[in-house]
C-alpha cells in the first residue's frame, strides 16, 4: 500500500475518534402535553460560568431553575431546569455554558417530542428527569468548534494529496 494513502487513512481515523470521544449524544425527550420534565447539568457559578438556555416558548415553558451547590467552597453543583410541555410537536432546548467574558465552554442540545393532549382522567403530574450521559464538546481557544477545525484539516489534507496526484 502507498505510504501516502496509509498516512491519510490513519489521520482520518484519528480525527474521527477525536470527534466521537468528546461529542455529547443527548437522549431525545418524549413527553405529553402538560407533562413536565427536568434537565440537570453540572454547573460551577463560583468560576463565573453559567448555563444559558434557548427554547421555543410556544412549545415549552420554563417552570423553574434550581441550583444545588456541591459540598465545599467552590465545588461544582447541579443546575436543574424544569420545563412543561405546552402543545404537541417537536422542538429543541439548547444550552450554552458561558463565562464572564462571553466565552463559550460547552454547548448541548436536547430534542423534545411532545405527544398530544393528556387524557382528562389522568390527574397525576408526571415528571421526566433527564441528565446528560457525557460531557459536551469544549470550544477551542480560537472559538472554532472541534468538528469544524477537524473538517478543515481533513479538507486541506485531501487537497494536498489530490494536487500531488496530477
Amino acid at each position: 500500500m502507498n505510504p501516502k494513502y496509509l498516512t491519510t487513512c490513519i489521520l482520518s481515523i484519528l480525527c474521527i475518534m477525536a470527534i466521537m470521544a468528546g461529542t455529547s449524544f443527548a437522549a431525545d425527550i418524549n413527553v405529553t402535553v402538560n407533562e413536565s420534565f427536568n434537565i440537570t447539568l453540572s454547573s460551577n457559578p463560583s468560576t463565573g460560568y453559567s448555563w444559558r438556555v434557548d427554547y421555543d416558548e410556544t412549545y415549552l415553558e420554563l417552570v423553574d431553575d434550581i441550583f444545588q451547590p456541591g459540598s465545599g467552597i467552590g465545588a461544582p453543583g447541579n443546575r436543574t431546569f424544569v420545563f412543561q410541555a405546552l402543545q404537541p410537536g417537536e422542538t429543541s432546548v439548547d444550552f450554552t455554558y458561558r463565562g464572564p467574558g462571553g466565552d463559550i465552554a460547552n454547548t448541548t442540545t436536547y430534542s423534545v417530542l411532545i405527544a398530544g393532549v393528556t387524557p382528562a382522567n389522568n390527574t397525576t403530574n408526571n415528571t421526566t428527569n433527564v441528565t446528560p450521559s457525557t460531557d459536551t464538546v469544549p470550544m477551542q481557544d480560537t472559538g472554532i468548534p472541534l468538528v469544524v477545525l477537524t473538517a478543515g484539516v481533513l479538507s486541506l489534507t485531501a487537497g494536498v494529496i489530490a494536487s500531488k496526484r496530477k
